[in-house]
């Protein structure tokens, strides 16, 4: 059976108890489907911990940087030609490798037979124009959902609806 282990109203360790089994002195079993380690339990209730709300100033700073690092995480992109099957690859949208893609679609976009190497940990793929062209407008894409997202955030903090660290990556998670 599932069993929280609480001590001074707070839940210490949560173990799987079989018959006869008895907790650690100073600790009391609680059986619980649903308790976690740090829930409260008031005797009848558990309860998870309450954040503390950070201070705006703070909660910005960690919106912004949180917005870098999404925006330096990369996209996934097909590097597959047509007909063949998909060849999934994690693409890097570091500032630099940003620049490189764009460096790329220039080429691309002023010769329609361009093709370029793309070279990853499972081998190298020759990208043509159409595909470069497509990786930098999902590349744009994600950069642009990035400043989107922090945008939303910042007007949430203003308002006051954003007031805790778990909050705001709710808020920013569904752009990873």
């Amino acid at each position: 059976m599932r069993t929280a282990l609480v001590a001074n109203g707070r839940v210490e360790h949560v173990v799987i108890a079989g018959p006869g089994w008895q907790p650690p002195p100073g600790m009391t079993a609680v059986a619980s489907d649903t308790a976690n380690i740090g829930d409260s339990h008031d005797g009848r209730t558990f309860r998870p911990p309450v954040e503390a709300a950070l201070p705006a100033a703070r909660l910005i700073a960690i919106a912004t940087r949180r917005r870098v690092v999404i925006a330096r995480t990369g996209i996934l992109f097909d590097v597959a030609k047509a007909g063949e099957p998909s060849r999934m690859v994690r693409i890097s949208t570091t500032a630099e490798h940003r620049s490189d893609i764009a460096e790329l679609a220039y080429l691309a976009e002023r010769n329609a037979l361009f093709t370029a190497p793309w070279v990853d940990a499972f081998g190298t793929a020759v990208l043509d124009a159409s595909q470069i062209l497509e990786l930098k407008r999902k590349i744009s894409a994600h950069i642009a959902a990035s400043y989107a997202s922090l945008d939303a955030v910042l007007t949430a903090i203003a308002a006051g609806t954003i007031t805790t660290r778990a909050q705001l990556n709710n808020e920013m998670r569904g752009i990873d």
